[in-house]
């Protein structure tokens, strides 16, 4: 039985849709919850999620818009479908682009949502077989997979992954070519291989760094695509992208010095230390050396005062915190050790560009925009 979500800010919407006889034995889909608003709908979907989410368009606190962001990001709901009345009608048309699978123009007639529950079922069955057909697969070839994978060949280039070194990039590049090579340039085999790599570099991440995930997402899956070569190619292509990220990542927040490891144990020091109250005298006194020298030799190696590099860490963290959206900006002030939420939130628009809340408000691809800026002001 597939599972189903009504979302409208009107009573008499909900209880329309609910009286008609489509539900449970008769089309194979039932009704689970109810919400009023998008923000009700986001919270009980991320308790329980859904096989279809039937969502109005313009509701309060968050619009229909915004939930279907949301919810494709999260992985909320496997179908979405707009209520709209004619007047939303070429909004809901042109919501399309955003993932929306269908549109039902309100009220709601039997005839409408008979089909369209009917298309829905089809959809979502042949997803069902889809991932059926990809874990037998893995069943069966995962053993094979494993004799032309050379993990400790991985696991030395990952050694370098911290270094940012481009010829970790261009080596796991090649140990997928000659991996290809080894599993006869079979397409599912291939999937198999470059997810199973990106597995293994993010718990290699994971462990070696387990301070990331307090900074960034983790996405620990590349959408396998359907075993095509070309699409084999532009998963590879994902891959190595992800790894470059995160190799970029990396070397944002640990900065090297080819004449001073002592820095890169300094931003270690900071970041593990960023939630305690962290400055150049506690940084002195850990490493038994003068404010002075650590001072000038972090300026000298790096370009930028500790200071700065301690205020960009925080931000970064308060990016994070802002995402997650279940603290306040006075709260999230506080954990980073700034005692005057005001100030706290200038020196966020100094750096980013935007107040905490409007960056709280933004969907992934603004988030985006902004993080990819390097640390300003201090």
């Amino acid at each position: 039985m597939f599972e189903v979500m009504i979302v409208d800010d009107m009573d008499i919407m909900i209880k329309q849709i609910k009286r008609l006889p489509l539900w449970n034995v008769e089309t194979g889909f039932r009704i689970v919850a109810e919400a009023r608003d998008g923000q009700e709908a986001l919270e009980k979907l991320q308790e329980h999620p859904v096989d279809l989410l039937l969502t109005d368009i313009e509701m309060p606190i968050i619009n229909g818009i915004e939930l279907l962001k949301e919810v494709q990001e999260l992985g909320l709901a496997s179908c979405v479908v707009f209520l709209s009345v004619h007047s939303e009608f070429n909004f809901a048309k042109h919501a399309i682009q955003y993932g929306v699978f269908d549109y039902l123009i309100k009220p709601v007639v039997h005839d409408d949502l008979k089909e369209l529950l009917e298309k829905v079922k089809k959809h979502l069955l042949e997803k069902k077989k889809a991932k059926e057909y990809i874990r037998t697969l893995e069943e069966q070839v995962v053993q094979k997979v494993d004799i032309y994978y050379p993990e400790a060949q991985l696991e030395s280039l990952l050694e370098q992954l911290g270094q940012g070194e481009k010829k970790t990039l261009r080596g796991i590049d090649q140990l997928f070519v000659e991996v290809w090579e080894g599993i006869e340039q079979d397409p599912i085999k291939g999937a198999l291989v470059l997810q199973k790599m990106y597995d293994d570099v993010l718990g290699f991440v994971q462990e070696r760094y387990p301070w990331i995930e307090n900074f960034i997402i983790l996405e620990n899956d590349l959408e396998n695509p359907s075993a095509k070569k070309g699409e084999l190619q532009a998963l590879k292509a994902r891959f190595l992208e992800n790894v470059e990220r995160l190799m970029g990542t990396l070397n944002r927040f640990i900065l090297g010095s080819e004449r001073s490891p002592l820095i890169g144990e300094i931003c270690l020091f900071c970041i593990e230390h960023l939630e305690e109250q962290i400055n150049l005298g506690k940084i002195a006194e850990a490493f038994y050396l003068t404010k002075n020298y650590i001072g000038d030799l972090f300026k000298q190696e790096t370009g930028i005062t500790i200071g700065k590099y301690i205020t960009f860490l925080k931000i970064e963290r308060a990016k994070r915190l802002l995402e997650e959206g279940s603290l306040k900006n006075y709260e999230i002030a506080y954990i980073l050790g700034f005692n005057d939420a005001e100030y706290f939130g200038k020196l966020f628009k100094k750096n980013t560009g935007v107040p905490p809340m409007v960056y709280r408000s933004m969907d992934k691809e603004e988030r985006e925009e902004i993080n990819n800026q390097c640390f300003v002001g201090g």
